[in-house]
């Protein structure tokens, strides 16, 4: 298998000559002539540079290969085929690189996927936001807090491949040796996950393996949970009847598939980790993000999420009139609740009502009362 070849970040790429304008070079370092509403401001230049050269030699932590297959999969959700499941941190920590967190990742995702799969009879792309997801974008570059009695302006906090949470100078002032810190993290986590993927932990004959701590919980009531056990053991009952017929193999539906993917919000790393992949038939020049299997932007996870709609549309008949049943429960339930509050709220203020009534009726006799026993008791 060929490896995607490290492109400098200055080098210029043209592109197809389907595309608009064929005479305009593009470079992986090309949105730096663009506006960067999150833009880092790195103190030390030269740092910068040496930290993304660096990262430019290292291999990259996932193969054109891979990327080609998720591409394949996602069209496929498009067209009703599967379904697109994407979870994860909102922003990853280096700290979070344990084997308990990332197992426990992996143990949601799975259990999610293996609902999904029995409730819509479809196969599903699991797609983690880990493995890379060590950055994250702020409205502000900036963060002011009062220690001591004073205000004190420091830069935001934009995860740990940019600089780190604590409150301080030295803390918060960008460093970009970070990006190579969370390159090798991002690496140990890829390799990790591999590693579980091939041992067998995601084998489908086997669910019951996935369940978590909350499980146990008394807040989830024993219904739920004997529904839950019931639908592995009939997953797991599925399979080895199929095995059994011998006229399919089943070994692609008895290990799951996992996918990392994180948000390209710090563009130096993302373009230190920019492949050039070796010349295939009918295509000039291919080049890959090789930091993860899917990197998004904003509008680029609007097209994910418009996917996931699409694939969600296309549930079978059943799986969707159910979904559709219960929506209208819920919101019958919701109504229901509405009104007995607007009756008590009702309720509350005639009561009240009656009581004000009662105190203005009473309440000259009472004056009266009060006022015979201060004179009865003063003769």
């Amino acid at each position: 298998m060929s490896t995607p070849q490290p492109i400098s970040p200055s080098q210029s790429i043209h592109p197809s000559s389907t595309q608009a304008h064929p005479q305009a070079p593009w470079s992986p370092s090309s949105w730096q002539t663009k506006p960067n509403a999150q833009q880092i401001p790195y103190e030390d230049p030269g740092a910068l540079i040496d930290a993304s050269n660096q990262l430019h030699r290292l291999p990259p932590l996932v193969t054109s290969w891979e990327i080609e297959h998720l591409k394949k999969l996602l069209a496929e959700a498009q067209d009703g085929k599967r379904f697109l499941l994407q979870g994860g941190d909102c922003a990853e920590t280096l700290a979070d690189c344990t084997p308990e967190a990332i197992t426990a990742k992996l143990k949601i995702l799975l259990q999610m996927s293996v609902v999904l799969v029995h409730g819509g009879m479809k196969p599903v792309i699991r797609i983690g936001r880990f493995a890379g997801q060590y950055s994250k974008p702020r409205s502000s570059a900036s963060e002011t807090r009062t220690v001591h009695g004073q205000a004190i302006t420091l830069p935001s906090y934009f995860g740990d491949l940019v600089n780190q949470n604590d409150f301080t100078p030295d803390a918060r002032r960008p460093d970009p040796h970070l990006m190579v810190r969370g390159y090798k993290h991002a690496a140990l986590t890829l390799n990790f996950i591999r590693s579980l993927l091939d041992g067998g932990f995601a084998d489908l004959h086997h669910p019951e393996y996935w369940n978590l701590s909350f499980f146990s919980h008394d807040s989830l009531s024993s219904e739920r949970k004997a529904q839950y056990e019931q639908m592995t053991r009939n997953l797991a009952d599925g399979l080895k009847f199929m095995e059994a017929l011998g006229e399919k193999s089943v070994d692609d539906l008895t290990r799951a598939e996992f996918f990392t993917s994180h948000e390209g919000l710090l563009l130096p790393y993302e373009t230190a980790q920019t492949r050039q992949v070796p010349r295939r038939q009918g295509v000039p020049v291919l080049v890959n993000l090789c930091s993860s299997l899917s990197c998004w932007s904003g509008r680029s996870l609007l097209l994910a999420l418009l996917v996931l709609a699409s694939s969600l549309s296309r549930w079978s008949g059943r799986s969707l009139l159910l979904a559709l049943l219960a929506l209208a429960v819920l919101a019958l339930l919701a109504l229901a609740l509405l009104a007995l509050l607007a009756l008590a709220l009702l309720a509350f203020l005639f009561l009240a009502l009656l009581a004000f009534l009662l105190v203005l009726h009473l309440l000259p006799g009472l004056v009266l009362v009060l006022l015979s026993l201060f004179l009865h008791s003063n003769e």
